[in-house]
């Protein structure tokens, strides 16, 4: 995507970003990858605002152009149809789980989220305790001498 949210590419990547650098590359003024460069770094660099100001052109409108964008199109009007046949969703309720399962779910995250650093849990009740022990001590009989 470009700023303002247009979309300059959407399609397969291919191995090592193979589609992508043909696709970029196609485009008259691209600059071609160097040896070993990072694809995705390039791709960046090349579709840059200043990039882009600097060739002529606007990646939103050449990809709205291409015959990618019309397959994908193409892709998405036939996938969003249902198949002859097929029943309409329904689903009894809202959530997937009732209340109570919810609940013990957030409560066993909650635990393995505890347990998953065994050290941090030690270090929290030592401090805890320092800090019961260092407040029992510096309050000590105080409440008898008013």
């Amino acid at each position: 995507m470009k700023i303002g949210g247009r979309i300059i590419y959407s399609g397969p990547l291919g191995q090592r970003s193979s589609r992508v650098i043909e696709y970029f590359e196609s485009i008259p003024g691209v600059p071609k990858i160097k040896d070993n460069y990072n694809p995705a770094t390039w791709m960046l660099e090349v579709t840059s605002p200043s990039a882009e100001a600097a060739l002529g052109v606007d990646f939103g409108q050449i990809y709205e152009g291409s015959t990618l964008y019309h397959e994908n199109e193409e892709l998405v009007k036939q996938l969003s149809s249902p198949t002859p046949g097929s029943k309409e969703l329904h689903f009894p309720t809202r959530f997937p789980q009732n209340g109570w399962e919810q609940l013990k779910a957030c409560l066993w995250k909650q635990n393995l989220s505890y347990w998953r650093s065994p050290s941090y849990n030690l270090v929290r009740i030592i401090f805890m305790a320092f800090g019961a022990l260092l407040f029992s001590l510096l309050y000590w009989q105080k409440g008898k001498k008013m």
